[in-house]
């Protein structure tokens, strides 16, 4: 497991402070900020959910649930004040859009890997500029396992890990192994699809993956990986796991925006060139 280069950082609400995800994407290459559903339901939500159909008879196809909606809206307003803020720019210029296979990135901004996750009332965003992210939330004591379950996605050897596990601490063991998992998975766009029996997380040492049914495990070279259970949020664990390319920079200078990468090194250097990149289509 890698110790972590930039701590987890709680993002209260639209009006912050940011000094610190800004601080840590600058200096460390990768910011990982977490807050709260309805700290961060966007203004008039309520008056907008009120103006929706109800859906049609017939079985006309109907809008989810308001609950299920409002921490969808809280997830994109968080997701674009953290990435806004952490580039000193407006919230108003980043516009999130997926690939075709579900991966998140940032429009007119090429430089910068992003990853989000919520579960329940908590939200999560991490940010990279020196290679691919993942970041995953699921409620610490979430039952995972059932019929098949742990030969599926668990690796031979933390089979054994979780078979001398007893009780409560063998279900904190499932979730951080399984958010570790669904992390790397998401950083490389790859989602449920992804075979994770062949790739593990072991507590003691980096991560590995065998490349075929015979188990031949070898480390996962340039990816590191930290897990934690939040100050402000101990019922939930966060985990991410995040690449470090070998021709990005030791700085800000890895971006591939060189007008994002200026912009970062410090309010005020280079006015409207976030603006002006987030504006430009890719």
């Amino acid at each position: 497991m890698s110790a972590a280069p930039a701590p987890l950082v709680h993002a209260p609400g639209p009006g912050g402070p940011w000094h610190s995800v800004r601080d840590s994407l600058r200096h460390h290459g990768l910011a990982v900020a977490y807050g709260w559903a309805a700290a961060w339901v966007p203004p008039g939500t309520a008056q907008r959910e009120r103006e929706l159909p109800d859906g049609g008879p017939d079985g006309a196809r109907r809008p989810p649930p308001p609950r299920v909606r409002e921490r969808r809206s809280a997830a994109r307003f968080f997701f674009r004040h953290t990435v806004a803020r952490a580039l000193g720019t407006s919230p108003a210029y980043v516009d999130l859009a997926y690939m075709p296979h579900g991966r998140p990135y940032v429009r007119g901004c090429d430089g910068l890997e992003v990853s989000l996750s919520h579960s329940g009332p908590l939200l999560a965003v991490a940010l990279s500029t020196r290679g691919r992210v993942g970041v995953d939330v699921e409620a610490a004591d979430r039952p995972l396992g059932g019929a098949g379950w742990e030969r599926r996605v668990c690796t031979p050897r933390e089979r054994a890990v979780l078979a001398a596990v007893p009780g409560e601490r063998r279900t904190a063991e499932l979730v951080r192994m399984w958010t570790l998992k669904e992390a790397y998975s998401k950083a490389l766009g790859q989602g449920m699809r992804y075979a994770f029996d062949r790739l593990g997380f072991p507590s003691d040492g980096p991560p590995e993956r065998s490349l075929g049914p015979e188990g031949h495990w070898q480390p996962v070279t340039g990816w590191h990986c930290a897990t934690a259970l939040p100050e402000s949020a101990p019922a939930y664990r966060v985990s991410w796991v995040y690449q470090r390319r070998p021709d990005a920079a030791a700085s800000a200078s890895g971006w591939a925006d060189a007008d994002v990468a200026a912009f970062l090194a410090g309010p005020g250097q280079n006015d409207g060139a976030v603006e002006g990149a987030l504006r430009s289509p890719r």
